[in-house]
């Protein structure tokens, strides 16, 4: 039987996927296991985001500051040669979806939330996922093309 963590983990992580698909990014699954890695973002004149996704009961400012430097730490071991923002995506109960990331000129953790940092208008909602569209599948059929 899975986990709470898995219950709630990777279906934050598809509908974060789904979300950054309508909003026009290519997003890509990193699915070999990589600690502190979950998706590749991708959008023209925006630039590459390496993301790591939690959903946990609540989260300590510690908490968020490790997780957001093993993702930092693992992108730069992973991706030497490559321009990108780390970014760490996560949700605490009954919270909105929340955004951390480092300044490039201060190089300073801030947190905001995922309407701001994505520049969605005020009315875009995060949207659900459609009973019975498979994220994933339409993440590897891009992968083929």
């Amino acid at each position: 039987m899975a986990s709470w963590k898995a219950k709630k983990g990777n279906p934050f992580e598809r509908l974060i996927a789904y979300n950054l698909m309508l909003l026009g990014y290519d997003v890509n699954r990193i699915d070999d296991n990589t600690k502190g890695i979950d998706l590749l973002a991708n959008k023209l004149n925006t630039g590459l985001f390496i993301i790591e996704c939690k959903f946990h009961k609540s989260f300590s400012w510690n908490e968020i500051e490790k997780v957001f430097n093993k993702t930092a730490n693992t992108a730069a071991r992973s991706f030497p040669n490559t321009h990108y923002s780390p970014i760490f995506i996560f949700k605490s109960n009954q919270q909105p979806i929340l955004v951390a990331y480092k300044d490039v000129i201060h190089y300073k953790l801030h947190v905001t939330t995922f309407h701001t940092f994505f520049q969605m208008k005020e009315d875009q909602k995060i949207q659900q996922i459609p009973k019975g569209y498979k994220v994933w599948k339409v993440l590897e059929g891009k992968k083929n093309e």
